[in-house]
């Protein structure tokens, strides 16, 4: 999830995310921080089905390996092609302990009021998620849906293609 704070309070957004699933969701939650005392630890609970849930903030994006993990869920993301591609690659291991052949990414995109005016930067707020959107659908099973999806967004919110066409680099 994203780093800050709830803007109506002074809570973190980590924490509130937390509260939610524990509390709200009623699973058994760990955060998974740079401020986590014993990740090592807290990743062999994950592993051994203690955590339903890990809430990270950037952990998951260098050096972290969960090859049990199968469903993730980026509240946040970065417009950095090499951090969407190494938090892809978490999720995205086999793992021959578990069977997971599969896994499941849920990557939230930010879209702005359909009726924002222009000059707020909505096309290229638009135009980096969509392109977001392509590079995580270029590899997935719904590659189709996602398609029509993010063509039914294009038209939308009137993106010109040039707009739309970078590559596989995000701004």
């Amino acid at each position: 999830c994203g780093q800050g704070k709830e803007p109506q309070s002074d809570i973190s957004i980590i924490d509130t995310v937390v509260s939610y699933l524990s509390h709200d969701a009623g699973l058994k939650v760990s955060k998974f921080t740079s401020e986590t005392y014993e990740r090592p630890a807290v990743l062999e609970e994950f592993e051994k089905g203690y955590y339903d849930v890990l809430v990270a903030i950037k952990c998951f994006d260098q050096g972290v390996d969960v090859p049990k993990l199968d469903k993730i869920y980026i509240l946040a993301s970065d417009s950095l092609l090499r951090q969407t591609i190494q938090r892809r690659g978490r999720v995205l291991r086999q793992c021959t302990k578990t069977g997971k052949t599969i896994a499941h990414i849920y990557d939230l995109v930010a879209l702005p009021p359909i009726d924002v005016e222009e000059g707020l930067g909505v096309s290229s707020l638009v135009s980096n998620e969509i392109r977001r959107m392509k590079e995580y659908s270029r590899l997935s099973d719904n590659i189709r849906e996602n398609t029509y999806i993010m063509n039914d967004l294009i038209h939308t919110y009137g993106i010109k293609e040039e707009e739309d066409s970078g590559e596989r680099e995000f701004d």
